[in-house]
């Protein structure tokens, strides 16, 4: 009966956003209400707030890099401009979680909610998978293999993932 009200509820969240979208915003608002759908299902199914996190981290980082790489083949690129959009981006996530009461301190990891703690590590190791491809060249300063930065970052995702697994 929760599961099915669950999923009644997030089609209709869902379909709201997308037929009734705010007129200007920095962030997709239909990525965030498909992130928390995302989130309400998988809590509903028992996975640990934790391990979701990472992935949501992950994708604030990739929507913030993506969207920085467009900005900078059409204009001028602004000083810190990668940076504003990624702080931008973590907290137009981030906040509306807290708001919403999926961020509420009641379930912590280290003294911080374990949604938050999820989201900040899963950013931070997405950077560093993609910083670390950019390191891994060969002497043409090419990739090794094709895809290596998504390959690296991802894999980089899982390990936390099953590390996260055995500490909770």
């Amino acid at each position: 009966m929760v599961r099915k009200l669950l999923s009644i509820l997030a089609v209709v969240a869902i379909t709201l956003v997308v037929l009734l979208p705010p007129s200007v915003m920095a962030h997709c608002p239909l990525c965030t209400a498909a992130v928390g759908t995302g989130l309400i299902i998988t809590r509903s199914m028992g996975i640990d707030d934790s391990l979701i996190g990472v992935w949501i981290g992950a994708f604030i980082i990739s929507t913030g890099l993506w969207l920085n790489k467009f900005l900078a083949k059409r204009f001028r690129v602004i000083p810190f401009q990668k940076s504003i959009i990624l702080v931008a981006f973590f907290l137009l996530t981030i906040v509306p979680f807290y708001f919403t009461g999926l961020i509420t301190f009641q379930s912590t990891m280290f003294g911080v909610d374990k949604l938050l703690f999820g989201t900040v590590l899963g950013s931070a190791l997405t950077l560093i998978g993609f910083g670390a491809s950019k390191v891994i060249r060969n002497s043409d300063n090419k990739p090794f293999i094709p895809f290596q930065s998504i390959a690296l970052t991802v894999a980089v995702l899982i390990i936390s993932n099953l590390a996260l697994t055995l500490a909770v």
